[in-house]
């Protein structure tokens, strides 16, 4: 087919001159799977993988599929060239667990080869923070609202036992330690 058509049309390269913007991380300091800080500033790491430049970003961030902010990013981004973005600082008022994704559009573009590297999420967790003093709460067995354990290997490492000597509980968590 290809020799047919090109015999009287001029062969064009499917891959010249693309578009192609990715998002290749977001940094945020102050979680590593789960925090108590509620304010955050993130960094997002973008880079230029398409034959074109890239001048003009609009980024969404979104909180659990809440749009919390827009911001726009203006520069050059030349092809090959990658780039960190300051994301401007944003509060997130409720704990539990969270859904973060950043979405970036390149302004007044054509179609970009892939648009699915231009988004990324980030999962963590906020707890609340407690009052002193601490009371664990073992007699129900480890309640996860209050806890946060993680087991890189999946396995039940963490439980509870019955003790004395506390005035204000009679359950302590135990570590299974195995051979």
């Amino acid at each position: 087919a290809f020799l047919h058509l090109s015999q009287s049309y001029t062969p064009i390269d499917p891959n010249t001159n693309i578009l192609d913007l990715s998002i290749d991380s977001i940094q945020m300091n102050n979680t590593k799977g789960y925090t108590c800080e509620h304010s955050f500033n993130p960094s997002i790491y973008i880079s230029n993988k398409g034959d074109l430049n890239i001048d003009t970003l609009d980024l969404s961030i979104t909180i659990n599929d809440s749009n919390i902010l827009n911001y726009t990013w203006s520069g050059l981004l030349t092809p090959g060239m990658s780039s960190t973005i300051s994301i401007p600082s944003f509060y997130i008022s409720e704990a539990g667990d969270i859904e973060l994704r950043a979405h970036a559009v390149v302004r007044n573009a054509g179609t970009e080869y892939d648009l699915h590297n231009n988004g990324i999420m980030d999962r963590f967790n906020i707890r609340s923070q407690q009052s002193l003093p601490l009371v664990e709460h073992f007699e129900y067995g480890i309640i996860d609202s209050l806890w946060f354990i993680n087991n890189v290997d999946l396995a039940q490492t963490w439980g509870t036992i019955a003790t004395e000597g506390l005035i204000w509980n009679n359950y302590s968590a135990t570590i299974q330690l195995f051979r």
